[in-house]
This record gives C-alpha cells, sequence and structure tokens, in this order.
C-alpha cells in the first residue's frame, strides 16, 4: 500500500515539474523579457492616444507600506529562520531527486533512454542499470534532468489580472523569467484590439511583480516562495528593492534621511553604522554631496532618482526593480553596424553603453559595435556560454566586416568551438545575420603564444613562428600561397590576430629553391649514371644532394670516385 502510494506522489511530483517546464516556454505577446544588458527595443513613431489621470493607487500603496508595522525580529530569529527555509529547500529538493532515482529503478514501460540503452543479460543487475541510466541523462541530457535545474531568482508563471468590471484581462498568462546576475527590460506596448494601454498593463505589472496586488490565477515567485504570501516585512527586508515612477522619496527628508528611513523599514541588522552605509550608497550611485541636508523634494527629478535607487539597494535586496518611463534611448551612428538599416516598427538589439546626462535628464547610449554586444548574442544562442560551462576569453571585431572570439572550456568533454558554431552553424548562424553577415572565425583559447598565435591567422598555415616575449613580437614564416590567407582581405585577417594575441605580427614568405631533374644534367653526367639514379629512387638533383656520398655509391653501384663527381656537378648548379 505504501508503494503504491509513492507511485502516486512521483506521478505528481513529476507532472508538476513537467507543468513548470511548459510554463517556461510559454510567452505574453504584449509583455518582452530581454537582457537590459542586450537590450531589445521598438523604434515606433505612432501618436498613442493618451489614457488620461494615471491611477497611483500602486504607488501610495508601495509609499504607505513602508510606514506599516513591522515584525519584531531579532538578527538570530531572522537568520535561524532563513537557515531552515534554505535547509527545508535543499531536503525537499534532495528528497525529489531520490524518488525519481526509484522511479526510475522501478520503471518498467520503455522510455526514451531505452532506446539508447546497450545489450544486456537477464541476470544484469539492477543498480548497474540504473547507473547506466543515470549517466546517460547527466551527460546526454534528456527530460529527467529538469531534476537538476535551479530556481529563477524571479519569475512570473501564467500571470492573469483582469480588467475592470471583469471585462478583458490587462494581462492575460504573463511569463517571464530572471536570474541572478543579470539585467532584464521588460518592452511593454499597447493592444489596439483589446484596448488595453501599455500604460494599464505597467501599473498592473508593478502592482503584481512588488506584492501588493494579488494576481487573479498565477504566481509571482521569487525562488521557491511567492511573494503574495511573504509578509511584507520580508519583501521589504531582503527580497525586493522597488524604485516606483510616484512616491519613490520622502520629499521632505533629505537624501540620507531618505535612505535611512528605508533601512529602518527594512527591520534588518547591519555590520556598519547605517549612516555610514547610507553615505556610501548615495556616492556609489552619484549622488551630489552639496546637496545633503536639502529636502529630496525640492531636488531636480534626475537627483530625487538617484536617491530613490540608493535607497532600493540600502536593504541588499535580491531582485531591484524600476519603473523608469520615458528615457530617451540613443543609438549613435558611429555605434551602429555600417550596413545597419532601419525602418519604422523594426526591433533592434543593442546593449547599454553609457548613461549620460543632459540638461538633467538621463541619455541611454546603445551600441551594436561594442564587442560586449557579440558576447550577450553568443550568450543567448549558445547554453553552454550561459550557463558557465565554456566562457569567451577575448573578442576582437570590426563591426560590419570581421570578428574573432577565443573560447576556452571547463569540460574536457566539450569542444568549445563546436558548441559555438553548432551543427552545421546553426548556432552561428543567427548571430552573422544579427550582425548583418560580419564573419565571426571561433578559436580555442591557450595560454602557448605560439600555438595561440598559430590559430589565429587561420584559415592560412603557418610553418614556423619567432617570438621576442621582451618587445612582444612575432615573426610568421608562411608558404607563399598561405600569405595572402594570413593577410586576409584589406588585411583584416593579421589585423585581428595582432588585436587578439597582443603581439606585433610580422609575415614572411619562405624562399623556396627551385629543385631541377637529374635529365637536365645529361651533357654532364653519363646517360647509364642518370639511369642508375633514377632506379634508385633520385629524380631530381636536390634528392641525390641529400644523401652521403656512400650511399650514393651503393644504391646506384657507382665508384666513391663517380658518386663524388655527381655531387660536385650537382652542387655547382646551386651555387
Amino acid at each position: 500500500m505504501s508503494d503504491r502510494n509513492n507511485d502516486q506522489e512521483l506521478e505528481k511530483t513529476t507532472d508538476a515539474t513537467a507543468d513548470e517546464v511548459t510554463s517556461e516556454t510559454e510567452t505574453n505577446d504584449a509583455i518582452e523579457s530581454v537582457p537590459a544588458d542586450s537590450m531589445q527595443f521598438s523604434v515606433t513613431f505612432d501618436d498613442v492616444d493618451d489614457e488620461g489621470t494615471v491611477d497611483d493607487g500602486i504607488y501610495s500603496a508601495l509609499a504607505s507600506a513602508e510606514t506599516g508595522e513591522t515584525d519584531e525580529t531579532s538578527e538570530a530569529e531572522a537568520d535561524a529562520i532563513a537557515s531552515a527555509n534554505a535547509s527545508a529547500e535543499v531536503t525537499e529538493r534532495n528528497a525529489a531527486r531520490v524518488n525519481e532515482t526509484l522511479r526510475l529503478a522501478k520503471t518498467d514501460h520503455k522510455d526514451a533512454l531505452a532506446e539508447h540503452a546497450e545489450p544486456q543479460g537477464k541476470a544484469s543487475e539492477p543498480t548497474m542499470t540504473l547507473a547506466s541510466r543515470i549517466d546517460r541523462v547527466l551527460v546526454g541530457g534528456g527530460s529527467d534532468d529538469i531534476l537538476l535545474k535551479t530556481y529563477p531568482t524571479f519569475a512570473l508563471n501564467k500571470v492573469t489580472v483582469a480588467g475592470p468590471k471583469g471585462k478583458v484581462n490587462i494581462l492575460d498568462g504573463a511569463n517571464f523569467f530572471c536570474y541572478s546576475g543579470h539585467a532584464y527590460a521588460l518592452l511593454i506596448s499597447d493592444d489596439p484590439d483589446s484596448g488595453i494601454t501599455a500604460d494599464a498593463k505597467r501599473r498592473a505589472l508593478m502592482g503584481v511583480m512588488s506584492g501588493l496586488t494579488t494576481p487573479a490565477s498565477g504566481t509571482v515567485m521569487n525562488k521557491s516562495a511567492n511573494i503574495v504570501e511573504l509578509e511584507p516585512v520580508e519583501l521589504r527586508g531582503h527580497r525586493l528593492g522597488i524604485v516606483p515612477q510616484l512616491h519613490a522619496v520622502q520629499p521632505k527628508l533629505d537624501a540620507e534621511q531618505n535612505v535611512l528611513y528605508a533601512m529602518n523599514a527594512s527591520n534588518r541588522n547591519f555590520l556598519k553604522p547605517k549612516p555610514v552605509i547610507a553615505r556610501e550608497l548615495l556616492a556609489k550611485v552619484g549622488f551630489s554631496e552639496a546637496t545633503s541636508g536639502v529636502a529630496v523634494g525640492t531636488l531636480p527629478l534626475v537627483q530625487q532618482r538617484l536617491v530613490a535607487i540608493a535607497r532600493a539597494i540600502s536593504t541588499e535586496a535580491e531582485v531591484l526593480i524600476l519603473d523608469e518611463d520615458e528615457n530617451e534611448l540613443i543609438l549613435p551612428k558611429a555605434e551602429q553596424i555600417p550596413n545597419d538599416f532601419y525602418r519604422k516598427g523594426d526591433t533592434i538589439k543593442a546593449i547599454v553603453k553609457a548613461v549620460e546626462m543632459n540638461n538633467n535628464q538621463p541619455r541611454i547610449i546603445l551600441s551594436r559595435t561594442a564587442n560586449q554586444f557579440l558576447e550577450r548574442l553568443f550568450e543567448q544562442e549558445v547554453p553552454e556560454i550561459f550557463d558557465g560551462l565554456i566562457t569567451i576569453k577575448k573578442i576582437v571585431r570590426i563591426p560590419g566586416e570581421r570578428a574573432k572570439v577565443a573560447v576556452e572550456s571547463y569540460d574536457e568533454r566539450i569542444d568549445p568551438v563546436g558548441a559555438c558554431v553548432g551543427m552545421k552553424g546553426s548556432r552561428i548562424y543567427s548571430i552573422v545575420k544579427e550582425l548583418r553577415n560580419e564573419n565571426i572565425d571561433v578559436v580555442n583559447y591557450t595560454a602557448n603564444p605560439t600555438l595561440m598565435i598559430q590559430r589565429s591567422l587561420n584559415p592560412a598555415k603557418v610553418s614556423s613562428i619567432t617570438i621576442d616575449e621582451e618587445k612582444m613580437t612575432a615573426s610568421v614564416y608562411l608558404k607563399p600561397d598561405q600569405v595572402s590567407l594570413a593577410i586576409g582581405k584589406g588585411g583584416l585577417n593579421i589585423r585581428l590576430s595582432k588585436m587578439l594575441t597582443g603581439y606585433d605580427i610580422d609575415v614572411y614568405r619562405e624562399v623556396e629553391e627551385e629543385d631541377v631533374a637529374l635529365t637536365e644534367f645529361a651533357d654532364e653526367i653519363d646517360g647509364w649514371v642518370i639511369d642508375a639514379l633514377k632506379a634508385a629512387g633520385c629524380d631530381t638533383a636536390k634528392s641525390v644532394l641529400e644523401l652521403p656520398v656512400e650511399e650514393i655509391a651503393a644504391r646506384a653501384d657507382l665508384e666513391l670516385e663517380q658518386a663524388q663527381k655527381v655531387v660536385e656537378i650537382l652542387k655547382a648548379e646551386f651555387e
């Protein structure tokens, strides 16, 4: 009976896991999540109808939440609770893996893995069979590798927010997933069919993402916790840092007092004195010290936003949510690929290169020519790079023309070049297309400078290399037909090789002396001697000179004096 219940629990667990994976593949047409450091934005010039007065209820709730009652929990108690929760998560995760392992051992039906199993006798040990199957899953991937998948740091899973009076849903099954160490941008557009404006969607998103609005269906997850079920003090304490458009600061307090206000509301204990931390954070975000002691509400909007950001990060939040609007995105001509051509409504991929201040307004400078842009494209297309199994050591490029990428694998079983290129170039094709047919050379990185120079000059085949470590110069010798390949069209290949290796590379053509057939010496050497040498495998003058005189005499059945005379005649030809 217990085995039957256990099997039922396993089936439920498996179904739940499958639903989670399925939800990850679903997307929302109106809301798109993209990494901000490989930012995707839409260039539009259409006029959008104004909805009217913006309902700031969400922002009022965010402001009032700071003054709400907080749990008087000591640091030791908080750490104990956090430790217990972490232990429970680990225990639950390990139990699920053990149960899945038992299920694999008990499974009698044929699955996908069985097709790749090696023939085994009836007497095979069950433990050996199980171990073999698990190895194939871990190495080759499969449906069961979802057991090893980490939780997203922040995620919306099929979130639905109903519209006013039960009309069209403002959010309908919205999904996106964010992982630690990355920045993401949510691009929201109007929906002409339903009449839902982008601003309405934005306000609904801020509500559910901040935990102040409960969605009609779906969950908002911070790791394995649904933020709707968390206490406000826990959200403010370390999970979420929020910078809304309205009520982002306390206008009557100065900058330092604003940050202290947020730190006190978090109910956290800090290693340093709070005023010290507040001043350090304000300096880190670029807040002007000249305005210290001045009420924030009297400062320019830009300074207020800096204070709001310092407040949001003061509690060491795991997730930082910024509600930004009306920021100017600029893609200068110098940051565009020469072959770039855009039309109205086109979606453009770029990275945020810099943020400049112009008349107290931020100007976000985008770039498609930076090396980091190519790096982010590789992260999107190559899962091994995103997961950290392959690292990009260096990128050099001449935008729109050619690029070289040095990669290294931390797993000897993974070919980094093959993984980046993909089957029949499937992975790198989309990158090349995005870069307007920019040629990309992917090479294996090595700390050996000689080998690295040789690989960087690909497709040319290097004969020999002489390196001067002190002067950082390299002399490369190639055969005449390889020189043009090493230099490349317009000198692009050798220029990129210099940039990739850090060496000043000089290319030299190998001078080869022409060989002469023995028949050309018929007027100086007897015909029977030439025939004897040819019979011995020596057809040219150099092939004879490469042998000692004694061996020449032995092979051609000549006297030693005759062999010596032949060598003298042949040497005279090359002197």
